[in-house]
């Protein structure tokens, strides 16, 4: 099994690590400015970014594609860098680390634990777009066009080709595609309330004001778990792309960890 590509910040051998799991067609360099922000000035502390499987630096192995999957490739790379004090995972990445159950604290960030219907989802529509573009491509300009035909926005376009590469025949993702379906089906049939429920203030929960992946019986089964215990942390006018929408908020929470 090849170790998943990634990224140390931080003294290699501080004594203490957090981890930060992107979602489904991200990478773990996106973490690196948030991941700075938070271990500035910590130096017990490094922040541990990877790859996970199918995405950037890492490749999408044997499989299974499962949570599961995900999680014995992070207990790989784990056995070799040590393993996480706090595991922060986004969307795809937030219910990995509910499966993986590293780390003494897990921080999901927008990524309700409960199944949902992927079919007609945001994700579902940006991966028919990516197989429907002719690659490879002779440059990525030509890509960039296909994917604003497509109707993604521009900041979602250039975000999209931080992840292709380019070989003698021309520019293509690098993602399977294939791969990151069954990623995105596990994601949705998933349901990790029991797990939430079982490790009561170790998890965190936070919930975009503005994110429309929290339905009514989320919402409800949050309410009951912040009763048991779990951690629920609300950020008003952010999107699902929490950290980003947010950033002094969740470096902010996420700092207060460390202390």
């Amino acid at each position: 099994m090849n170790l998943l590509a990634h990224t140390t910040l931080g003294a290699t051998h501080a004594p203490r690590s957090i981890w930060f799991l992107h979602g489904i067609l991200g990478r773990g360099r996106n973490w690196r400015s948030m991941a700075s922000r938070v271990i500035d000035e910590q130096p017990d502390w490094k922040a541990v970014l990877p790859d996970l499987p199918n995405h950037g630096n890492s490749g999408a192995g044997a499989g299974p594609h499962t949570l599961k999957g995900v999680s014995e490739r992070l207990d790989a790379l784990a056995a070799t860098v040590g393993r996480p004090d706090i595991v922060v995972g986004h969307s795809f990445g937030g219910k990995v680390a509910l499966v993986w159950g590293a780390g003494r604290r897990l921080w999901v960030l927008d990524a309700p634990p409960g199944p949902r219907d992927m079919e007609d989802g945001e994700a579902i529509g940006v991966l028919r777009i990516l197989a429907e573009a002719k690659t490879p491509a002779t440059d990525r300009s030509t890509l960039r066009e296909h994917l604003i035909a497509g109707g993604l926005s521009e900041a979602l376009a250039s975000w999209l080709l931080t992840s292709t590469r380019r070989s003698a025949s021309g520019w293509s993702w690098l993602w399977d595609l294939d791969v990151a379906h069954a990623h995105l089906a596990a994601y949705g049939e998933a349901d990790l309330w029991p797990r939430v429920l079982q490790r009561g203030g170790e998890v965190q929960l936070v919930r975009a004001g503005d994110s429309d992946r929290w339905h009514e019986r989320d919402l409800r089964a949050a309410s009951a778990a912040e009763a048991m215990g779990v951690g629920l942390h609300l950020v008003p006018g952010a999107g699902h792309w929490v950290h980003v929408d947010a950033p002094d908020t969740i470096s902010d929470l996420l700092r207060a960890e460390l202390i």
